[in-house]
């Protein structure tokens, strides 16, 4: 980041500050994933998701429960996110929250696909 941010701003002005620079990048960064005791059905298969973007070749769920998708194969980063094996490559991210309960192992590609 090249501008400075007060750290020590009002909780809700750092959101909206964020929201705005990076809200295009991933929109959802600051959406709660869905508890099972809010009563919203969360799928246990990545597979029980809508395929929200037909022209990526690939999705995974990371650590919040947000779907991303990717061109190529993601890969998992040291801190437990997918990542994109292409540097420079941004995920894109769909509307559907999903948590399934071992997200390193939820990687789908559309070839496999019913």
């Amino acid at each position: 980041m090249a501008e400075p941010v007060d750290l020590n701003a009002d909780p809700e002005d750092l959101i909206q500050y964020f929201e705005a620079r990076f809200g295009s990048i991933q929109p959802d960064m600051f959406v709660e994933p869905p508890s099972s005791r809010s009563g919203i059905q969360v799928p246990k298969s990545i597979k029980e998701v809508r395929w929200e973007y037909p022209d990526m070749a690939w999705r995974a769920i990371d650590k919040s429960g947000a779907v991303a998708y990717f061109e190529r194969r993601p890969v998992l980063d040291k801190a437990g996110y997918w990542v994109s094996v292409i540097d420079g490559v941004i995920a894109r991210y769909g509307k559907s929250l999903c948590i399934a309960d071992n997200y390193q192992c939820s990687v789908q590609n559309a070839n496999e696909r019913k």
